[in-house]
């Protein structure tokens, strides 16, 4: 893997040729005044920042990035990029352009093939839906090491990085395969048309993840889908087998328990913060969800809370500790 700051928008070069990489290339800087880079053909990569926000333009379709969410872009994706803000920290990484279609392969085809016919002369033509998620911890952690095992000149950790950076590839092409799966849910005979409502339902279902706390509307989960109302609710349910408003609801009460298990805030107080005016309905909602009550949960988290404290303080000083860095299945 290569680290590399950020690319000179200013430095002339064939801005229409698909890059070929023949390793991974990490691009992590911290930026102090505003930078633009112009469109080009893109190599198969993943955008995200660590701080700050940009925009991204792929296929003259526009996307706003952050620390929170995560973006990928296919291989001749016509890209360009602005960071508007000072102080913004990107992390843009882009694969070994022979890395994803060995990865799709081993995820598709048999054992016996993969034996018989180990390196193909061509790779599969394999392509993301490009879509903006939220980006989870593992990620994140992933990329925080990445960036401290790019400074080291060990060879060691050049292995160790290929390690992490074929993991991640490989779980986002199996979350890609569920987001395929989703996509063809919907009843539109043009792979576009489809891969742009998909895009569109699954940027208002990340808007609902950010916003569940609120008092929101289906008329403001139609408007960030640009969608009108009634067009919203059908195709929502359509791709994730639910309505907005049951999805909303599931959403609070999962965070809620999350709360409860995780915290002492009182219920009530819980009950309010997820928007929650009765905790009787609350309540209702939440034992049918679950099977339990708010209250039995909270007993039952704040038992087991004090008997993991218990057999922390039986162990002799220093026992337990652990690493946290992410695990590497290699």
């Amino acid at each position: 893997m290569i680290l590399q700051k950020l690319p000179d928008p200013n430095h002339p070069n064939n801005r229409d040729a698909v890059p070929v990489l023949h390793d991974h290339i990490l691009f992590a800087d911290r930026v102090t005044s505003r930078y633009e880079y112009p469109e080009h053909a893109s190599a198969f990569g993943l955008m995200t920042l660590q701080k700050g926000c940009g925009r991204l333009v792929i296929n003259q379709a526009p996307y706003d990035l952050d620390a929170v969410t995560c973006m990928p872009v296919n291989s001749g994706s016509r890209l360009s990029f602005s960071l508007p803000e000072k102080d913004t920290a990107p992390v843009f990484l882009f694969f070994d352009s022979s890395l994803p279609g060995a990865i799709h392969r081993s995820l598709v085809q048999s054992e016996t093939r993969l034996l018989d016919n180990p390196e193909p002369d061509q790779n599969p033509d394999f392509s993301l839906l490009e879509y903006r998620c939220n980006k989870d911890t593992d990620l994140d952690l992933s990329l925080r090491l990445l960036i401290t095992l790019g400074k080291s000149c060990s060879s060691f950790g050049a292995l160790k990085a290929d390690a992490i950076i074929r993991g991640l590839l490989e779980k986002w092409m199996a979350k890609n395969a569920v987001a395929r799966q989703l996509s063809a849910r919907l009843e539109v005979v043009k792979p576009a048309t489809r891969n742009e409502l998909f895009r569109r339902l699954s940027a208002a279902r990340e808007w609902i993840d950010a916003h569940c706390e609120a008092h929101i509307s289906l008329n403001q989960m139609a408007g960030v889908a640009a969608m009108n109302s009634q067009h919203f609710l059908r195709l929502f349910k359509q791709v994730f087998g639910t309505t907005p408003y049951r999805y909303l609801i599931d959403l609070r009460l999962d965070r809620a328990k999350q709360r409860i298990e995780n915290s002492d805030q009182p219920v009530s107080d819980i009950c309010k913060d997820l928007g929650y005016e009765s905790l009787s309905t609350f309540s209702g909602l939440f034992r049918r969800r679950f099977g339990f009550s708010p209250n039995h949960l909270r007993v039952r988290s704040t038992i087991s809370r004090l008997k993991d404290k218990v057999e922390r303080l039986k162990k002799p000083n220093g026992s337990g500790g652990g690493n946290n860095e992410p695990m590497i299945d290699n």
